[in-house]
């Protein structure tokens, strides 16, 4: 199997109209990855409060992103999500990723989503195949 990104992912994609656009950074100490995310209320399910699908999403996402920046282009195989206190649309959130781990073609992570205090709302864990990148076509 070959990654190709022709821009249109829901969470990163520039050029997906209805996406979330975020960006993704390593930290200057190197390992981990960074991101913020403010969710629309059109993404709720209870009145105010973000869908928890979606939260997984983003944890997904820069997990996924930290192999990538690591040079291990990858696609989730399982992840595991941990729900702390509800996340609340239009409150922004602060994202973190790491590598834990892993062997020729798993890799393990985790990532945290973290309220404007500095608490975590919500973590996951992963195991991601490493796959080969495709150029751009």
């Amino acid at each position: 199997m070959r990654l190709s990104d022709d821009q249109y992912c829901f969470v990163c994609g520039d050029l997906n109209p209805r996406g979330l656009h975020l960006q993704f950074n390593p930290t200057e100490t190197g390992g981990k990855v960074e991101s913020t995310v403010r969710f629309g209320p059109e993404f709720q399910g209870w009145k105010g409060i973000v869908h928890g699908g979606l939260v997984a999403t983003v944890l997904d996402e820069i997990m996924v992103k930290c192999a990538e920046f690591s040079g291990q282009p990858c696609v989730t195989a399982e992840i595991r999500v941990h729900y702390k206190k509800p996340v609340r649309v239009l409150n922004e959130y602060r994202l973190t990723a790491r590598i834990t781990g892993g062997r020729q073609k798993i890799i393990t992570a985790e990532s945290e989503m973290f309220d404007s205090e500095g608490r975590p709302v919500a973590r996951a864990e992963g195991k991601l195949f490493v796959v080969r990148k495709q150029e751009k076509e």
